[in-house]
């Protein structure tokens, strides 16, 4: 299988290095088919053709953003640290972002589900240390703490606020430009365990977006029976967000009140989570 990688590595430089116009479909075919399987290499953690490959290939100018772009996000996604590591040291910029403005923290937080929260805690805290800026904010508005609601990241949302190392990383009220907090969007997809660790954390629910309406407002809508079916929206699960809503939540010691944004002075007050919502909320890849 390695022998075979080289060959097909080998043909790609072949059509990437020939006198073809650089901006011909094929040479952009063959460059993002070696980017996918360069991609695949890190997925799988070989470490040796890894190495082989990216020694061997030497992009141009006009592919060099791109390049580097897909390995950062590609090594951001894998178990390994080894390559988001060997990246940095080699000089490539941990913050080069999509044209959408999403750095490779987008891609963390969809690697590490709630089973492997802890990692991902670990995976976010070594990325602030080689440089990445975790708070960084995409071209919508949206951050770490909008992305770990959009993927219903309960656990690792609790554990980047009670973490003194994470202190700054979570902005529980950022709004993204269509004025919507983590804990709106956790409303609008029936998000119930992000919701409620969000709400927990010290989320407030009176902020309101562009158009006027509160968290409240968001798990009070009804979603219609299409994006039930493609976001995977649960009813049952807006309900019981509703029902939290219009109660207070015990907040985490030194949060923000969830109504007012005050001081609780509360002991930590959080429950197990339970098994995550099938909800899907569409995030806009790169």
């Amino acid at each position: 299988m390695k022998r075979l990688g080289i060959l097909l590595f080998a043909a790609a430089l072949t059509s990437l290095n020939c006198h073809a116009d650089p901006g011909s479909k094929s040479r952009e075919r063959a460059f993002h088919n070696l980017m996918n399987h360069v991609g695949k290499i890190i997925k799988k953690g070989d470490r040796s053709q890894f190495l082989g490959f990216y020694s061997a290939f030497r992009p141009d100018d006009s592919q060099r953003v791109e390049y580097d772009l897909n390995l950062v996000f590609a090594a951001s996604y894998a178990a390994d640290t080894f390559f988001i590591d060997f990246l940095v040291a080699s000089g490539v910029d941990i913050n080069c972002h999509g044209n959408n403005g999403q750095n490779c923290i987008v891609f963390t937080v969809e690697r590490f589900d709630d089973e492997d929260a802890f990692e991902g805690l670990e995976r976010i805290k070594h990325l602030a240390e080689i440089g990445l800026n975790v708070t960084h904010v995409d071209n919508d508005g949206q951050a770490l703490c909008h992305y770990a609601a959009e993927k219903n990241r309960a656990t690792l949302i609790t554990l980047l606020k009670l973490d003194p190392e994470c202190q700054g990383f979570l902005d529980l009220d950022g709004q993204n430009k269509r004025g919507q907090t983590p804990l709106m969007i956790c409303a609008q997809y029936g998000l119930l365990e992000a919701g409620t660790a969000l709400l927990q954390a010290g989320a407030s629910t009176s902020i309101r977006d562009t158009e006027g309406r509160t968290a409240l407002d968001y798990a009070s809508i009804p979603p219609d029976p299409d994006s039930v079916s493609d976001a995977g929206i649960s009813p049952e699960s807006k309900k019981k967000l509703q029902e939290l809503l219009s109660k207070p939540i015990p907040a985490v010691e030194g949060a923000g009140d969830t109504t007012t944004g005050g001081k609780s002075g509360k002991a930590p007050q959080f429950s197990t989570p339970a098994a995550p919502v099938d909800a899907k909320p569409k995030t806009v890849k790169p």
